[in-house]
């Protein structure tokens, strides 16, 4: 039914195809990363900082 409306709703023709998505900038693309405000930019490396040696092949006990 939902499938049906959004093809008579050309639903499909408006979205972005998933490989076009990024939810962040590449890291290539400096204009982007250099528009961000100070703030937002430092809360998003103090959330990267606490990743700095996280390991995911680290055993659970």
């Amino acid at each position: 039914m939902f499938i049906e409306w959004t093809k008579s709703h050309r639903i499909r023709e408006a979205l972005l195809p998933v490989s076009s998505f990024y939810p962040y900038p590449k890291i290539a693309d400096r204009a982007a990363w250099e528009s961000l405000s100070p703030a937002l930019r430092a809360s998003w490396i103090a959330q990267a900082e606490s990743y700095l040696g996280f390991s995911s092949t680290a055993s659970i006990s």
